[in-house]
């Protein structure tokens, strides 16, 4: 796992939780260094025990944790990056969804090592969608709903988000979730300039 991930839970885990559930996590999952670094590449099996101890220390139940987590990803000022790099997928909440396998390489033509969840969309019509993600960890399905909650809100577009399934397939997590686009007009949508002003 790229440490640039292992940082983001690491940074998300302390601003929503405190130092000292973070040093508890960190205790409980085996991890001495008790910070990770960006450079670094870490086991799989290391994030999975951090997850693990998160849920035990903070008393939140996995899925809620990592769907917050998605969200604060692109909402949390620091990482607006992330958010740019939904938004300039698409002008609306659909274009983006249709981008949504080109997330994958995009991040790669920054860090090479960057390894994210690979992302495809099958369109149901009316409105609704499946997203398959692909990733060497479970869990990334329940982070993809935080991330397009949070888009969907950056556009102005009511959407019922939901996990369907998921299970192991040759090595790497297979996750299916559902969308449903209720109201393309509800809000008026986040500033967005490829400026970077908003």
């Amino acid at each position: 796992m790229h440490g640039i991930i292992c940082k983001a839970v690491e940074t998300y885990l302390t601003a929503q939780y405190g130092q000292d559930s973070w040093a508890r996590i960190a205790e409980d999952a085996g991890f001495d260094a008790l910070h990770f670094e960006a450079v670094r590449i870490y086991d799989d099996s290391l994030i999975r025990r951090i997850f693990e101890a998160s849920t035990d220390v903070v008393g939140v139940r996995p899925a809620a944790l990592l769907e917050d987590m998605g969200t604060w990803i692109c909402t949390h000022p620091p990482l607006e990056p992330v958010r740019r790099l939904f938004r300039f997928s698409g002008a609306t909440f659909e274009e983006m969804l249709f981008a949504l396998d080109e997330v994958h390489e995009r991040a790669r033509m920054a860090l090479p090592d960057l390894e994210l969840p690979v992302l495809s969309l099958i369109e149901m019509g009316g409105g609704k969608y499946r997203v398959a993600s692909t990733w060497a960890t479970p869990g990334a399905g329940a982070v993809v709903i935080g991330i397009l909650r949070a888009m969907a809100d950056d556009y102005g577009v009511l959407a019922f988000l939901e996990f369907e399934t998921g299970a192991e397939v040759n090595g790497a997590w297979a996750e299916i979730i559902s969308i449903s686009t209720l109201d393309e007009s509800f809000a008026a949508p986040r500033e967005f300039s490829l400026g970077g002003a908003a």
